[in-house]
């Protein structure tokens, strides 16, 4: 993780350098030891007259804006790190700390009281606690920080609390702090309840507006991604792995199996296994022209029934998409390209009336490697598979090919590629 503080250190020089004020509301230990990672965000607050110079700096340096609510007075940038496969985020707090549309920690009273760590600038320790017991009152995450910070001023906290939540609450709620964090636990709904009637009916339309804002967003989607590639190639593996990179990073995402194998929901299996069995037992009168318009005709037949099954599941995938939810599949509709048996026509027509993913990850390996992979694979079908992709990819759009070797190099290959595409999504341009 050197890379990723490397460049989170160069931003904050560079916020000294062009004399923005600023103030890191927590998680600021990674300025004192490089040894510590840098968490999800590194959350700042600052005054809204830098927001413009802000946006600039980022922006040269290669992050990107998040989409956020413009009512939500947050500005997010994002940058991914490909040294470290991590991303990288700024979330700034503009005009002041704030929490569900409310403001309780206003920049200028904050800015004028933030304390130094070397040459960078954090919250004082009175404004940490206060922002700790308001934005999250009895966590389990923040309580042996809450706990750990002594000698600070109790008359200052103490006062700001009663601006917030009157005398009663506040004294109750400074009591509970001065014996453990955690007794806030007891108190949260009632100071969540105070903070919303500092002013209910801004909240309720940053919350509309909000909503509002959002709608047009889910109408577009979330990226659809898909793997294939011949079998053995690592695609459930790699799909697998993925998934778990973009939980790590707090990214909603979904894994979604479309492949013909299973999952069905027509029955395709069932008269699949039914039909191999005849053709087990008809094995010795395959070279038979009719047997083979036969068994040419059965799969033209089959096609469209998958057709119909892959749409049946997709359903699911656009639901998921409109959820914001980066949906990852596990083979796609090229499953239906590889079909034996069914004219390349047919097999193109009902690719082309299939929805279209985002971004498809080509996984391939040398065609012996991945026998030793799977040993019991009929020798020659990995070469026909082979072959009919080098005659598919042309077809294909925004595909990018991976040559799988080891489980991390591979993530690694991928995740530089999807987190691209990620920060286009999610960010503003």
């Amino acid at each position: 993780m050197n890379k990723t503080r490397t460049v989170a250190i160069n931003i904050l020089d560079c916020l000294n350098k062009n004399k923005i004020d600023y103030a890191i509301l927590r998680n600021w230990d990674f300025l004192k030891n490089s040894k510590i990672h840098i968490g999800k965000d590194i959350d700042i607050v600052v005054d809204s007259n830098s927001v413009a110079k802000i946006d600039r700096l980022l922006r040269r340096k290669g992050f990107f804006e998040e989409k956020l609510s413009p009512f939500s007075k947050h500005k997010g940038y994002v940058k991914y790190i490909s040294e470290d496969s991590k991303l990288l985020k700024f979330h700034f707090h503009v005009g002041g700390v704030s929490g569900r549309h409310i403001i309780y920690l206003g920049a200028e009273q904050a800015l004028s009281r933030r304390s130094e760590v070397g040459k960078y600038f954090v919250l004082s320790k009175e404004d940490l606690l206060l922002t700790l017991i308001i934005h999250s009152p009895g966590s389990d995450r923040y309580s042996a920080l809450a706990n750990s910070i002594k000698n600070f001023d109790k008359d200052y906290l103490l006062t700001n609390l009663e601006k917030l939540l009157g005398i009663n609450l506040s004294h109750r709620v400074f009591a509970l702090f001065l014996k453990d964090f955690k007794l806030l636990k007891r108190a949260r709904k009632e100071i969540r309840r105070k903070i919303f009637l500092i002013n209910p009916i801004k909240v309720y339309y940053g919350y509309i507006m909000s909503i509002l804002w959002y709608i047009p967003r889910l109408i577009r989607g979330a990226p659809l991604i898909t793997f294939i590639g011949m079998d053995g190639a690592g695609k459930s593996t790699a799909t697998k792995n993925i998934i778990n990179l973009l939980k790590t990073h707090k990214i909603s995402s979904e894994l979604v199996y479309v492949g013909r194998g299973k999952n069905n929901i027509l029955p395709i299996q069932f008269f699949g296994r039914k039909y191999k069995k005849y053709e087990l037992r008809n094995d010795k009168l395959i070279k038979n022209d009719h047997n083979n318009f036969k068994r040419s005709l059965v799969y033209s037949f089959a096609a469209p029934i998958y057709y119909l099954d892959f749409m049946l599941r997709y359903s699911k995938i656009f639901i998921l998409r409109r959820t914001r939810k980066i949906v990852i599949t596990d083979r796609f509709g090229t499953d239906l390209l590889l079909m034996k048996y069914v004219p390349l026509w047919l097999r193109r027509t009902l690719y082309n009336l299939m929805p279209k993913p985002d971004l498809i990850f080509y996984l391939y390996s040398d065609v012996s490697k991945l026998y030793s992979r799977k040993p019991l694979h009929p020798k020659g079908d990995l070469e026909r598979q082979e072959k009919l992709f080098k005659n598919i990819l042309p077809n294909l759009t925004n595909v990018k090919i991976i040559r799988t070797r080891t489980e991390n190099q591979t993530v690694k290959d991928i995740s530089n590629e999807l987190f691209v595409l990620w920060l286009k999504y999610y960010s503003k341009i």
